[in-house]
């Protein structure tokens, strides 16, 4: 199993959150009616959240696995 970088964990997040406020800000503010900037805002802060919370979940999951080796 390859350690991955911390620029490889941060790479794969940054992509993955800016691809889902891609496709969820434009689909929200279709089926809503709510203004885009609004929901861009939202999708941001949820973004951060998840972020910090998959990155540190994966640190440590990779860490166990190496223990646990």
């Amino acid at each position: 199993m390859q350690h991955k970088t911390r620029f490889d964990r941060i790479r794969y997040l940054v992509g993955f959150e800016l691809g889902a406020m891609v496709l969820a800000v434009p689909l929200g503010a279709w089926l809503t009616s709510v203004d885009s900037r609004a929901l861009l805002a939202l999708a941001i802060g949820m973004s951060l959240i998840a972020a910090a919370w998959n990155y540190g979940y994966n640190l440590l999951f990779d860490r166990a696995m190496l223990y646990f080796k």
